[in-house]
């Protein structure tokens, strides 16, 4: 479980502290997994994690400018 929730928060490697709540995600997601042997469980729960995250992001987002919101989507465009 301890490789896996790793390697889980490899794959979502934004910066840091990211790297630590995506780890600390998968071990629970994987916690959920061996509980129910269900994989639609885990499944079901990143994707409520996912929707309520980009319901925030957006609350954020709106709440900026135009210019600045502008300026987020050019910067992703650059890439990182």
């Amino acid at each position: 479980l301890a490789a896996a929730s790793v390697i889980f928060g490899c794959g979502h490697l934004l910066n840091r502290f990211y790297f630590a709540v995506a780890t600390m995600s998968g071990a629970f997601f994987g916690l959920l997994y061996m509980q129910t042997g269900d994989l639609l469980v885990p499944l079901i729960a990143h994707t409520l994690y996912d929707a309520i995250i980009v319901f925030f992001v957006h609350l954020d987002v709106t709440d900026l400018s135009k210019k600045e919101q502008q300026d987020i989507i050019a910067a992703g465009a650059e890439g990182p």
